[in-house]
């Protein structure tokens, strides 16, 4: 299959189409932090008690709540240096700068939380278990 620019347009553009769709059946705005995500799926945990029946709307729900906890988990554990690039058609060079001790102190935390939702919601579908490196193990790698 060739890709040509306008299929992979138009690709991003449906896929990108698709998860906002998921999003807003969910119940959750276009651009939301994740602070305002553990609030929904602890939210939406106490309005939809358990045990949630197999192939139903609220398992597929909750499947795309894990998916975004997922995701955002992972996207809080990445800190990337500071860093330099340079535009070659305008020629400046900017300057992103990495994150503080702070910043990733708030991030682990929050990535903590997450991961409490993200196993209640999974408990609270009953058939999933997660399991991972420990937290010295990831420490390590990410250093």
């Amino acid at each position: 299959m060739k890709l040509t620019r306008s299929k992979l347009r138009r690709l991003i553009k449906e896929e990108v189409s698709r998860l906002v769709e998921m999003q807003v059946g969910l119940g959750l705005p276009h651009e939301f932090s994740n602070e305002e995500l553990y609030q929904h799926v602890m939210n939406w945990m106490s309005n939809n008690p358990g045990p949630i029946d197999y192939l139903s709307k609220e398992q597929d729900d909750a499947e795309a709540l894990l998916k975004i906890l997922n995701n955002r988990i992972k996207k809080l554990g990445v800190y990337h240096p500071d860093h330099y690039s340079f535009d070659h058609d305008s020629y400046e060079t900017t300057y992103t700068p990495g994150k503080t001790e702070e910043q990733k102190e708030y991030d682990r935390e929050l990535q903590g939380k997450l991961k409490m939702a993200r196993y209640a919601l999974a408990r609270h579908i009953g058939d999933y278990r997660y399991t991972g490196l420990s937290r010295a193990r990831k420490d390590f790698y990410r250093k």
